[in-house]
């Protein structure tokens, strides 16, 4: 996902639901999620760093891009599932009312 700026980084999380490995820009809005999931990182504009790192993925045998698909997914339904967000408001809204 060669992005320069995102907002919430839907497409790269739609992606990851597909438990496909991560390549992308590595800009704030992105930079925890690609590399927590175990993604490559490569610089904004760079050209030769998205490239190889799309190499590297396509070198992989089939067995090995699996699993970064798995390691992908396991982290998305780990960190970002609907579950895990309403717990984080919840929580939120629960230290919000408990200082006032």
């Amino acid at each position: 996902m060669p992005s320069l700026k995102e907002g919430l980084p839907l497409a790269l999380l739609e992606g990851m639901s597909g438990h496909l490995p991560v390549i992308a820009s590595d800009i704030p809005e992105m930079r925890d999620i690609i590399l927590g999931a175990g993604g490559i990182a490569v610089p904004p504009k760079d050209i030769a760093s998205l490239t190889q790192a799309l190499k590297d993925y396509l070198s992989l045998e089939t067995a090995s891009l699996n699993a970064k698909g798995e390691q992908v997914y396991n982290y998305l339904v780990k960190n970002h599932s609907i579950e895990a967000y309403r717990s984080a408001y919840n929580k939120l809204i629960d230290s919000l009312l408990k200082a006032r």
